[in-house]
């Protein structure tokens, strides 16, 4: 089973949301508890959260674009 989730409202990488210029919290840590939960519940073997659902489906389409981007165009 996999949790997939996107960058969460926590103190985590305290500080480097600020180096990266991201201001955007995108989801609180329950609402990504609830989302592990129901897809437990289902049985899911994938659970991918709120922007991380667009992220897996993009590196389904072209890993190596969506890895590089996400590295600094390193790959």
């Amino acid at each position: 089973m996999e949790i997939i989730p996107p960058t969460a409202d926590t103190d985590l990488d305290r500080g480097a949301r600020g180096t990266r210029g991201q201001t955007d919290r995108e989801v609180q840590p329950a609402e990504v508890a609830k989302a592990a939960v129901e897809g437990i519940e289902q049985d899911l073997c994938e659970i991918a959260v709120g922007a991380a659902q667009g992220l897996v489906a993009a590196s389904r389409a072209s890993f190596e674009q969506v890895f590089a981007r996400m590295n600094g165009g390193v790959y």
